[in-house]
């Protein structure tokens, strides 16, 4: 196994002392054939290990869910040519519920930037860890972070080590947060510790990062780990925030259960808190992956506190994905021929959600569009082969490295070999079986859902006294058109000379513009009224 020597050196007279100073030496050959980031963690041996360790003893009180220990120690990452290019103090803590009990486990690293103020250390890391794969709204690589994650894969630690990484990344396209990877390998007091996958970690830092929102008016709650075995409709709990916060996400799930969905008032009430795309898209990935562990557990939502933000982000509440490990075939149960449906069912939080909410027939065709789509349209096997390609080709080289140094626990050749190819013929055979999944649920088919992906616009209206221009096309005769589900229409009524518009109606609601934007969710009708002068034709209005 390659090693490192960790030096760290002071200067002092005898009264003073100068800022301690830390250089990792490696001692390897091809180390930077690697070509992934390499992370050197010094710390005190007994901070980390012995007994009160934060890894060792990473839950005192015997809680999983209360705050775990943390040991502060000197954080270096080389870049894949070995020049360094974070050298900070961070705290670490282990993380994870379940996974942590295995023998590699999870860690959080959280900046300190106060205690980086001499020395030539930095309060954050000034990196493009990610190489370009995490970015902001604005799709602008974010290259500086406060808060990382080094993850063993959770519950797939020690199979393929990627499937989460996998998923989170093939989905980043979507309308719901995900948390870029990328390999690292990390080294503590000199030791090999593994290979880790790199992550972006959920937190205020995150919002801002990805949306400019101040960290300060951030909230971030999560389901309720502690009563996952007992009541997964427990209230969502504060991770960041104030009480305040948690209790206003708890009291939006209260209203959703307490009334009827299907009326516009109620519905329109929820989608102006509540971020419909993200919630929806979140579903769409657990289904499609057949992502179990969810959606009882592993849910985290945010939103930005003040409308005045100078983000200009909306006050919504957002879902991200988390921790899918237990999809993608990981059981025989999740691969490509089974489905994860009965996931629509009151025993959760978001489960009574989407109950209630698929009672509104605008929020089901959406839905109902969305699935189709992102399974006929995104979630193609080139696409889906292409990036676990990259992925396996990464990860590929280090699988001796990972075994040598975990062992029974790490991805013995043939393990990854098999993994690997359990995940290929989910991605090249999934889609048939995600749309007939969604039909037998829901008792659909074709033809019904051709209906609500091309929705038709119905012009009714006399050619003779009016022109009727969509999106900028003349329209000569009464028909019906087809259009996208949501497209925008823009809409031209242009009486003809002699002529006169008498009413506009869509949908009996009548429409004072003569011109104006119809955005289909549904079939709809324009009726266009008119009349001529008397001394022009007599055709009849209509």
């Amino acid at each position: 196994l390659p090693g490192a020597h960790v030096i760290k050196a002071y200067a002092t007279d005898g009264i003073n002392e100068s800022a301690v100073f830390t250089n990792s030496y490696f001692i390897a050959t091809g180390l930077c054939d690697y070509q992934l980031p390499i992370m050197s963690f010094s710390i005190p041996i007994d901070d980390m290990f012995g007994g009160s360790g934060f890894y060792s003893n990473f839950m005192p009180s015997g809680d999983i869910t209360a705050p775990r220990p943390r040991g502060l120690g000197m954080m270096e990452i080389f870049d894949e040519n070995g020049v360094r290019v974070g050298y900070s103090n961070v705290e670490a803590a282990v993380s994870g519920n379940g996974s942590s009990h295995t023998a590699m486990k999870s860690i959080r690293l959280y900046y300190k930037g106060k205690l980086n103020e001499e020395g030539g250390r930095f309060g954050s890391l000034h990196y493009d860890l990610f190489a370009g794969l995490a970015r902001d709204a604005d799709g602008n690589p974010i290259t500086s972070f406060d808060r990382l994650l080094l993850r063993n894969s959770g519950n797939d630690c020690g199979n393929s080590y990627i499937r989460d990484a996998y998923m989170q990344r093939v989905s980043s396209g979507l309308s719901v947060d995900t948390m870029a990877t990328r390999s690292v390998l990390l080294f503590v007091n000199g030791e090999f510790f593994g290979v880790y996958n790199a992550r972006e970690r959920y937190s205020p830092e995150y919002v801002e990062s990805h949306y400019g929102v101040d960290k300060d008016n951030v909230a971030l709650l999560e389901s309720d780990y502690s009563q996952v075995h007992t009541n997964q409709n427990a209230p969502f709990v504060l991770m960041s925030g104030e009480e305040a916060d948690a209790d206003d996400f708890n009291a939006l799930v209260d209203y959703i259960r307490q009334n009827d969905m299907a009326d516009p008032f109620h519905y329109e009430y929820v989608t102006a808190l509540l971020d419909i795309n993200s919630f929806i898209d979140m579903w769409v990935v657990h289904l499609y992956f057949n992502a179990t562990d969810w959606p009882g557990n592993n849910i985290k939502v945010f939103r930005n506190n003040d409308p005045l933000d100078p983000s200009g982000m909306d006050t919504k509440w957002h879902f991200t994905l988390l921790d899918l490990d237990m999809g993608l075939s990981y059981f025989d149960y999740t691969s490509a021929a089974y489905d994860i449906f009965y996931s629509f069912n009151r025993g959760s939080v978001v489960g009574n959600m989407m109950c209630d909410l698929m009672e509104n027939e605008d929020f089901k065709a959406q839905f109902f569009c969305r699935y189709v789509t992102l399974v006929n349209e995104y979630f193609t096997p080139g696409y889906l082969s292409e990036v676990f390609e990259e992925l396996y080709s990464e990860r590929s080289p280090l699988v001796t490295l990972q075994m040598a140094r975990w062992g029974r626990e790490g991805a013995h050749i043939n393990t990854w070999l098999r993994e690997a190819e359990k995940i290929r013929l989910f991605i090249k055979t999934r889609n048939e079986y995600a749309i007939k999944a969604l039909y037998r649920h829901f008792g659909i088919n074709e033809s019904d859902m051709d209906a609500l992906l091309y929705p038709r616009l119905s012009l009714i209206f006399n050619p003779a006294h009016v022109s009727v221009k969509v999106n900028g096309d003349e329209i000569t005769k009464q028909t019906n058109l087809i259009a996208a589900w949501g497209e925008a229409l823009l809409i031209e009524l242009i009486p003809r000379e002699g002529c006169s518009i008498t009413e506009t109606t869509v949908n009996f609601q009548t429409v004072r513009e003569t011109t104006f934007t119809l955005t289909l969710t549904k079939d709809c009708t324009l009726r266009i009224q008119t009349e001529a002068e008397e001394s022009t034709s007599q055709a009849p209005s209509g």
